[in-house]
């Protein structure tokens, strides 16, 4: 192959692929999380609001889940900056997720700390509308990301299941704005409840599903997204274990 091919080989293998790792991609992850920890400092002081056998479990969720948001918002600062060097970003079921989760933790921490500086209608405006239409927005998302997007049926099926998950998230944010008007809704709020913990308990077998057949079949994954998907389903699993282990404890004790 001439010196020619190799540029256009390289030239369309970069439109493909996310920019690959680098040192200076770990010192930008380290300095989101410098912020974003600070940013978040006021969810750590809500949890010390819980009962004291809660504190522990909810100061891991919430550095659990920081971390999560942490390397979702460096993946899409590398990827979004990548585009002006020809990198397709998202473009993988990893970069999708991690887009999702930046949406999700920018706006929400950001008014959550101005509640801190300016009184709680700046959380109560995140809780009622910009959670609840995020929700909607991403539902819309990851159906048509299910239906159009060009991936492996496994992956495809986690874009629906993370779809209907949102579905029932926003079903829920409307049956609670309505709950102080029609109490009787109670029980279909607890259906909704708990059909989304059956959706989410499909999804993260889906999740491992589609890692393996990836493996199994040499499909090729970049780092970007590799890191969004083992994150959040690492964080999942962690956090799953660690509650069914104080339930453990706490009958033991009993």
């Amino acid at each position: 192959m001439d010196r020619d091919e190799t540029l256009a080989v390289d030239g369309l293998q970069r439109t493909v692929e996310f920019p690959p790792l680098r040192v200076h991609h770990f010192l930008l992850w380290t300095v989101v999380a410098a912020v974003w920890f600070t940013m978040s400092r006021h969810e750590f002081d809500d949890g010390q609001l819980h009962a004291s056998g809660d504190r522990a479990y909810v100061a891991a969720e919430h550095i659990g889940m920081k971390i999560v948001e942490t390397l979702a918002i460096t993946v899409c600062i590398i990827g979004l900056l990548g585009q002006r060097k020809g990198f397709r970003f998202p473009s993988q079921p990893g970069h999708w997720i991690a887009l999702a989760i930046a949406t999700f933790a920018v706006p929400t921490t950001f008014f959550g700390r101005m509640a801190e500086f300016f009184g709680n209608d700046w959380r109560r405006w995140s809780d009622d509308y910009i959670l609840p239409l995020l929700f909607a927005v991403w539902t819309v998302v990851f159906f048509l990301l299910a239906m159009r997007k060009p991936d492996t049926p496994s992956w495809r099926t986690v874009y629906f299941l993370l779809g209907l998950l949102l579905a029932c998230m926003v079903t829920m944010a409307l049956l609670w704005a309505f709950y102080s008007y029609l109490p009787s809704i109670d029980p279909a709020f607890t259906a909704v409840s708990m059909l989304s913990g059956i959706v989410l308990t499909v999804l993260a077998v889906t999740a491992l599903i589609a890692m393996a057949t990836d493996r199994l079949f040499l499909i090729r994954r970049d780092w970007g997204h590799w890191a969004s998907v083992l994150s959040l389903f690492g964080m999942g699993t962690g956090m799953a274990c660690w509650a069914i282990a104080l339930q453990l404890f706490a009958r033991l004790g009993g």
